[in-house]
């Protein structure tokens, strides 16, 4: 059996662990060896997993998967990170979670439902915290519509056949991509003022 074409298969291989220690190390050596505050090395190492993961996903092949995680560790640990704060950082990051459920529902989509409404938490989240990334946002909704199109399904918003996720139509996916996220930004652009005044 191919090793992508199957989500249980390929996960025997997951290099799930592998990736937790990566991010662990990077961690530790962005706290003791860079003195970064706790909250953006918290962030930045939830960004680094989510990198792995979604390189995991997309190619399911643990060097690819490792490699990436590795190589954006090293770049965590060299870039200088003074002048990007923990809400920017916090945002990226919301954005790569993104990145990763959408990936995992492309690669299994018997979970793709949950996968689709935690990225669009994740795309209201990152966008309220990182504005200037609101056009990438609407990526994902956009690119769904036009994978499916090229699915050659004749129902474009209503069919459930076809990529990127099986089983789950365009209208849908409007829902957990487009409506959610917008709900996720306005409470968050509602509510958070008054926190931060408070």
């Amino acid at each position: 059996m191919d090793q992508g074409s199957h989500g249980h298969s390929a996960n025997r291989r997951d290099p799930l662990f592998a990736t937790v220690i990566i991010a662990g190390l990077v961690f530790v050596a962005l706290v003791v060896w860079k003195l970064v505050p706790l909250p953006k090395v918290a962030a930045l190492t939830a960004g680094l997993f989510c990198i792995a993961r979604t390189g995991w996903f997309a190619s399911c092949s643990r060097g690819v998967s490792l490699g990436i995680g590795v190589a954006a560790g090293a770049i965590f640990l060299l870039a200088p990170l003074g002048s990007v704060t923990a809400w920017q950082v916090t945002g990226a990051a919301f954005f790569l979670a993104a990145g990763w459920q959408l990936a995992a529902a492309m690669r299994e989509p018997e979970t793709g439902r949950m996968r689709l409404a935690a990225a669009g938490v994740a795309l209201g989240a990152g966008s309220s915290l990182l504005p200037v990334l609101i056009p990438l946002a609407a990526a994902p909704i956009l690119a769904f519509a036009v994978l499916r199109y090229l699915a050659g399904r004749r129902r474009l918003v209503a069919s459930r056949r076809g990529a990127p996720v099986p089983g789950i139509s365009l209208w849908e996916a409007v829902i957990w991509l487009g409506i959610v996220p917008v709900a996720i930004y306005v409470a968050a652009m509602t509510l958070l003022p008054n926190i931060v005044k408070s």
